[in-house]
């Protein structure tokens, strides 16, 4: 199992996962991290490889990936992310035929991008692909299934306002957000500005890095909302911090069903998310604390907002919840998977 460890991605699944695949199966865990990249989670038990790429070490790190493909002569390798799989593409291409005999599984990113899978001319492909019905078929690979999503217990700790001096009265909204031009972090920005044109007790916390931080920042800065604005490092224990919230805003768009929705949902937090497939499915589940717009609907995000401070928050029934943590626990998905590895490498 090789990753790049991103809070609430895919590599985070891999790493809670780790622990209860090590019961079936002979596991090594390779993580390859960068200082804005890593969670507080690790595996608990099996081998545990890390290696620091740091900004540019990424042929260090490929040399380290080559030697390891080498001597362990793995029957099953499992990337989980794209940068994972480009560095395994090119450790197979110079580890020679004597570590190409292990079967290759690829897991795609949470992003609906159609380009972004498209394999490098002459170098080797993944046998298989987990991944949703239409994107393997737009892939060209063969589908697995499609990507569950194995969820930790959620955390109570209030402590987090605390933090941020803020009086009782104001509503805290909170997002898990890649600082990235594609995932949609303008539209909450330009949201909470419509909100400050009609209240005054609104903030809202932003977890999430990457390569748009200092254009965000920005772009929050003309708007006018800076100052309601509270930008968190998510290597901070992301999912205790989010139980102090009053209300989520989630804004990417995803292929799976996304792991900081989902924490947010066992929270009891109401939620606005952009309508997809996996939002679709939460809906049966959170009927009346989930609430689905259309990607990029900033005046009915900022409506439908309104209208819960005003009326009041919603609240759910936690019985189905609890079936639906119970179905896509940690042991239960990695039984899921288990199964898999063991039909792929007999076929």
């Amino acid at each position: 199992m090789i990753s790049d460890l991103l809070p609430f991605g895919s590599g985070e699944q891999a790493v809670i996962l780790a622990p209860k695949l090590r019961e079936q199966l002979e596991v090594d865990f390779f993580c390859f991290s960068r200082g804005d990249q890593c969670g507080p989670t690790s595996a608990s038990t099996g081998e545990w490889y890390e290696y620091e790429i740091g900004k540019r070490n990424w042929i260090g790190a490929l040399r380290y990936l080559h030697r390891c493909l080498r001597k362990n002569r793995y029957d099953l390798v499992h990337t989980w992310d794209r940068r994972s799989t480009e560095l395994v593409r090119w450790a197979l291409l110079t580890a020679g035929r004597s570590a190409r005999s292990a079967v290759w599984i690829e897991q795609l990113e949470d992003t609906p991008s159609k380009g972004a899978l498209r394999a490098i001319s002459g170098l080797p492909n993944p046998r298989a692909t987990f991944a949703e019905t239409w994107l393997a078929a737009t892939a060209q690979r063969v589908e697995v299934l499609a990507l569950p999503l194995a969820v930790p217990c959620p955390l109570q700790n209030k402590s987090f306002r605390s933090t941020l001096d803020l009086p009782p009265d104001v509503k805290l909204i909170g997002t898990v957000c890649p600082l990235e031009a594609r995932h949609g972090l303008k539209h909450l920005i330009w949201c909470l500005d419509q909100l400050k044109c009609v209240r005054a007790d609104v903030r809202l916390a932003i977890w999430g890095t990457g390569s748009q931080a200092t254009p965000l920042r920005r772009y929050a800065r003309h708007v006018g909302v800076d100052d309601w604005i509270f930008w968190m490092d998510p290597k901070r224990d992301v999912r205790s911090e989010m139980a102090s919230l009053d209300l989520y805003w989630h804004a990417p768009r995803s292929v799976s069903t996304p792991s900081a929705l989902v924490a947010a949902l066992l929270l009891g937090l109401p939620t606005i998310a952009p309508t997809f497939a996996a939002t679709r499915d939460l809906c049966s589940t959170w009927p009346t604390i989930l609430k689905t717009v259309a990607w990029g609907a900033r005046d009915e995000i900022s409506r439908q907002t309104h209208q819960w401070l005003e009326n009041g928050l919603p609240t759910t029934d936690g019985a189905s919840a609890a079936a639906w943590c119970e179905s896509h626990s940690p042991s239960a998905i990695a039984q899921e998977y288990a199964r898999t590895y063991t039909r792929l490498l007999r076929a």
